[in-house]
């Protein structure tokens, strides 16, 4: 999934976020879902933004992992706001990196993530991005989520902040159907 951050309008510090989603992953790599979250989106009435997404990542004998795929960003009842990126991304152990590309309005978004377990099945990630956009201004984002899984199931509770707007706190839900 893209992670990219969308800020909100108010500067309300706690304008809690839902995140869910459901994804399919096969033994051979590829996989697919959705996702949607309810933010605050800048000029917009849609009350959330809903994603689908599909690709292929793999893990060398090395470690390194790679993930490449698209996304469909949609906003219900404001199909102005529509785009799709294409995303591709490197990691190895706990260290990420992806770089998502909106050929259309030409605008990039770069991320550095660091993934953890800090006992007892809690995972911590940690992100770092940059929006670099073709018409409005750049921004920075950085986030902190919290979760554990229960079989297909993680659950978890994080906060997303910019360098332009108000942390928004989020709680997330994600089912992995893997065969």
């Amino acid at each position: 999934m893209s992670q990219a951050s969308t800020t909100t309008t108010d500067n309300d510090l706690f304008a809690p976020a839902l995140f869910g989603g459901v994804d399919y992953q096969h033994a051979g790599g590829f996989y697919a879902g959705a996702a949607a979250t309810s933010l605050d989106i800048p000029g917009a009435d849609a009350p959330l933004r809903v994603d689908g997404f599909g690709g292929y990542r793999a893990q060398l004998q090395s470690g390194l992992r790679w993930d490449a795929g698209a996304i469909a960003y949609t906003y219900p009842g404001e199909s102005d706001f529509n785009f799709w990126e294409v995303y591709a991304g490197l990691g190895y152990g706990p260290v990420g990196g992806k770089v998502w590309h909106d050929p259309v309005n030409h605008d990039s978004y770069y991320q550095a993530t660091l993934e953890f377990d800090i006992g007892s099945g809690v995972g911590l990630f940690l992100h770092a991005g940059h929006s670099a956009l073709d018409s409005g201004p750049d921004y920075t984002d950085f986030g902190v989520r919290v979760s554990k899984a229960f079989g297909g199931l993680r659950v978890g509770a994080g906060f997303v902040d910019t360098d332009i707007d108000s942390a928004i706190p989020y709680l997330y839900l994600l089912y992995r159907f893997q065969p």
